[in-house]
């Protein structure tokens, strides 16, 4: 998959998806309780984030090839 110039990585599924997990293993590593709901809830969004962009970026291309 190419992504054009322009694009910012929280703008592409592969980038939101590396946030996730950036996200998820600080989460892992986070001893205060807060922080550690707050990094693991950002974790979720980003995944979501990432699942409806690819949803998106998988119509396109479908779309580009018919």
């Amino acid at each position: 998959m190419t992504i054009p110039h322009a694009r910012r990585a929280e703008d592409t599924s592969a980038g939101c998806q590396v946030r996730a997990e950036s996200d998820a293993e600080l989460a892992r590593q986070e001893p205060n309780d807060r922080m550690r709901t707050r990094l693991e809830s950002s974790a979720s969004v980003w995944a979501a984030r990432a699942t409806l962009l690819k949803r998106l970026e998988e119509g396109r291309a479908r779309s580009a090839e018919a």
